[in-house]
């Protein structure tokens, strides 16, 4: 298979969607029941949780598209289990958590990283797509949403991923690592 064809994968065979799926539920149970959501200016400004990290996992085992598609789901299933008090989805939001998923796997194969990636690259991509992810595009479908001022709700969330990217980073090299390291989990990798 071409490098491509391994980035670009739209052929999923049953265990990886099954994979996938217990992904989206990860992600909706660590962001929706087990995070912290820290108000700025009368909203949820900050959520400080490990929600992004089954999303961030679903793009380095499957790629971008899978990756994406697990970030996706996990918002809008997350969405409609717990809104927040929002009537309708932000489309930034969406667009941000898809993010997790599509970005991380770009950035390594952009850096050529090795199989598991060092903690180096694996910092490199994680901060990247926290400035996109969570810098930016959340940070705007929070005004765009709440009305609240970009400049106000900015500095808590730029002070929040000084905890949050050494944190993704940490637990996503361990954990990718030892999944990149079981036998199990290469055979849901390698389509059949």
């Amino acid at each position: 298979m071409s490098n491509k064809n391994q980035i670009l994968n739209l052929n999923f065979s049953s265990k990886q969607l099954a994979t996938a799926g217990l992904l989206v539920a990860m992600e909706i149970i660590f962001t929706r029941f087990f995070s912290v959501m820290i108000p700025i200016g009368g909203i949820g400004g900050i959520r400080l949780g490990l929600g992004p990290v089954p999303i961030i996992i679903s793009g380095l085992l499957f790629g971008p598209v899978l990756g994406g598609f697990v970030g996706g789901g996990a918002n809008i299933l997350g969405f409609w289990m717990n809104t927040y008090g929002v009537a309708f989805p932000n489309p930034l939001i969406f667009l941000a958590t898809v993010m997790y998923g599509v970005l991380p796997p770009l950035i390594l194969k952009f850096l050529k990283s090795s199989q598991p990636p060092s903690r180096v690259h694996m910092c490199i991509a994680i901060l990247i797509t926290q400035l996109v992810s969570s810098i930016f595009l959340t940070t705007y479908g929070l005004q765009f949403i709440y009305g609240v001022p970009f400049i106000s709700i900015l500095p808590p969330r730029i002070l929040s991923n000084f905890v949050l990217i050494p944190g993704y980073s940490i637990i996503c090299t361990f954990i990718y690592t030892k999944i990149y390291q079981s036998p199990a989990v290469k055979t849901i990798q390698n389509n059949p």
